[in-house]
């Protein structure tokens, strides 16, 4: 670490050489804390690092051997299902290439980078781009032993049956080409330029498409069903859930040994972690004999439970795959009478900095999930809560899922709860989850500066700005208003639910708030898609009813004439009474909610320690069941 922080201090010095060709490679020049230049290996892995701890070890370490026949390590590599092809290099384009990473590691910003250090993930991920291309060009044209031997026109013959992606490709070898690291090269510069690989006939690069967000239903589908079993899995554990909605007892009942069945299935996994998986045929038997079922039973419901806590997570936070893969045991604090949630922050920041954290509030059910994971990874020896349910082994570091193994693993847990297929199309991504959430934010009209708080975009300045980024989440971009309030999407779906031709409404005002709207349009020849392009431009201008709980009123409470006139009974105290207030009115979106006011309701009626107020709870009962009734029917 000495030697690399007088390369930071003296990182000036350096930059003037390399402009100037003069550069020395010396093997001590220190490329990371770990390692100098001449080593065969560098290594950017480090306990200090806590803003790379989230990732696999192996994306932060080149081995060069790999790639050099004069070594043993290149004779013994084995050819994965995912390669095509072993790529093999020179000595000297070996070291070319460490002198072309060590002046993009010097000054990222001179190479088209950010600002600060470069991220040594990016680096070594670049690196094996380059590796794998000039390998393959090596293929066709073993004449090739330094860079300076590839031409445009082996490029461009090399990409027709290159079989890897190539959308990285012309940024590397633009890096590749740049004046200032080709002037340092030992065996000649560079025969191509930044121009040279513009004008190269690159494949069309295929248009990112937007996260979508998800519809009401899968959500809804995905929240109950993960919160269930994050529920289930506690109660079955024996810990008390933050999230009281469901039935402790009964899932106790069910499954009255399960805290021992765990414990034993911990056990288990501690013998495949110190001995390996051939050692447990023993515990396999004895566990069949105590239990009744196999330890294979037990894993599945597990790694369910574990897919269907992370999915709650993302579900009502919002994080973005770098913050959740951040989150180790301990990470849930209460502070300030609220549980929070703490990750390292690692957007646009430096990697060299110390361990910044940022915070989540942690609902009632994120809570539940967070403690599911931290039970569950006592089993899996993985300090990490969004990794694989593999057991990590004594030698080996935990580490979290990638981000194509966590979108992988989100989808194979939507094909296994969804028994109908009705959401077989569909394909979930950390950032389909943060669309969906701002979306919903949006409707509830939280506005956008707390959205963009949120999402951790708010510009540390004294007057706000919304930051550009938060405008692409949630398809906010296609409904935002003059204000910044506004959102016009979601206005005018709660518009169309209370004025559309097809709307259905519920409540005491309904028949007198169908009546009066019916008799609006009437009287001003609206009807289909002209009613629907009046409702939509009505949205600019504010949806005129108020959300009240799970009703909406539509009472003018600033006509003071009307109020005096004709109070409604909630006046003064803001207890909505849809079901007895004539002007409120009920739409198909307030059945969830209501439902589960119902369900507390009858709970109550029965629980003991509300005996004292049980002809209550039978009221609020029995109107609320009314009241379902009158929006189903």
């Amino acid at each position: 670490m000495p030697q690399l922080n007088e390369l930071i201090s003296n990182r000036e010095n350096l930059l003037g050489d390399a402009t100037e060709g003069k550069l020395r490679f010396d093997s001590s020049l220190p490329v990371s804390p770990s390692s100098n230049f001449g080593d065969d290996v560098w290594d950017w892995n480090s306990d200090n690092r806590s803003r790379l701890n989230s990732l696999s070890p192996a994306k932060l370490r080149i081995d060069w051997r790999r790639y050099d026949p004069s070594q043993k390590e290149c004779d013994g590599r084995t050819l994965y299902a995912s390669q095509s092809f072993l790529p093999v290099l020179t000595p000297e384009i070996i070291h070319d290439l460490k002198r072309a990473a060590f002046v993009q590691i010097l000054s990222p910003s001179s190479l088209g980078g950010r600002r600060g250090a470069v991220k040594p993930n990016t680096l070594v991920a670049h690196l094996g781009h380059l590796i794998k291309f000039i390998g393959h060009l090596r293929r066709e044209h073993p004449e090739i032993s330094i860079l300076s031997d590839i031409t445009v026109s082996d490029i461009e013959h090399g990409l027709k049956d290159y079989p890897y992606g190539q959308s990285l490709l012309p940024r590397v070898l633009k890096n590749l080409s740049h004046y200032h690291v080709s002037l340092n090269l030992k065996f000649g510069p560079i025969s191509f330029n930044k121009i040279d690989v513009d004008q190269i006939r690159w494949p069309p690069r295929e248009e990112s498409t937007p996260y979508s967000t998800l519809p009401r239903d899968l959500f809804r589908f995905l929240s109950d069903t993960s919160c269930n079993l994050v529920g289930q899995f506690l109660c079955a554990h024996g810990t008390e859930p933050h999230d009281q909605t469901i039935s402790n007892e009964k899932v106790r009942n069910q499954h009255p040994r399960f805290p021992e069945m765990f414990e034993s299935y911990i056990g288990r996994r501690k013998i495949i972690r110190e001995r390996g998986a051939q050692h447990v045929r023993t515990h396999t038997s004895q566990y069949k004999s105590n239990f009744g079922v196999l330890p294979r039973q037990l894993s599945d419901f597990l790694y369910r439970v574990q897919t269907a806590a992370q999915v709650v997570v993302l579900m009502y936070t919002g994080m973005r795959y770098s913050e959740v893969v951040g989150l180790k045991r301990g990470c849930l604090t209460y502070r300030d009478g609220f549980n929070v949630l703490k990750s390292t922050v690692v957007k646009h920041k430096s990697n060299d900095l110390p361990a910044d954290y940022d915070e989540w509030i942690a609902t009632d059910v994120v809570a539940d999930a967070i403690n599911c994971l931290e039970i569950i990874s006592e089993a899996t020896f993985n300090r990490f809560l969004f990794s694989g349910f593999d057991t990590v082994k004594n030698e080996e570091e935990g580490c979290a899922l990638s981000n194509t193994g966590l979108s992988s693993r989100l989808r194979k847990y939507l094909i296994t709860i969804d028994e109908n297929d009705e959401w077989a199309d569909w394909d979930l991504h950390p950032h389909s989850f943060r669309h969906t959430l701002v979306h919903l934010l949006a409707r509830a009209e939280v506005g956008l500066p707390y959205i963009t708080r949120h999402l951790k975009h708010a510009h540390m300045r004294l007057s706000y700005i919304p930051d550009s980024v938060t405008i692409g989440y949630g398809n906010l971009k296609y409904f935002i208003l003059a204000k910044a309030t506004g959102i016009k999407e979601a206005r005018t779906e709660m518009l169309q639910n209370i004025y559309g031709e097809n709307a259905r409404v519920a409540g005491a005002g309904a028949a007198k708030h169908v009546e009066r709207t019916e008799d609006f349009f009437r009287g001003i020849g609206v009807s289909g898609e002209d009613r629907d392009d009046y409702l939509a431009r009505l949205a600019e201008s504010g949806v005129p009813m108020v959300p009240t709980g799970f009703g909406l009123c539509g009472c003018n409470h600033a006509d003071v004439e009307a109020v005096e006139k004709d109070p409604p009974p909630c006046y003064g105290d803001y207890r909505c009474r849809p079901d007895i207030c004539e002007h409120a009115v009920i739409t198909e979106d307030s059945i969830p909610s209501i439902q589960k006011r119902y369900e507390h309701a009858c709970k109550q009626v029965e629980a003991p320690d509300q005996a004292h107020a049980r002809k209550h709870w039978i009221s609020v009962r029995d109107s609320l069941k009314e009241l379902l009734d009158s929006v189903q029917s």
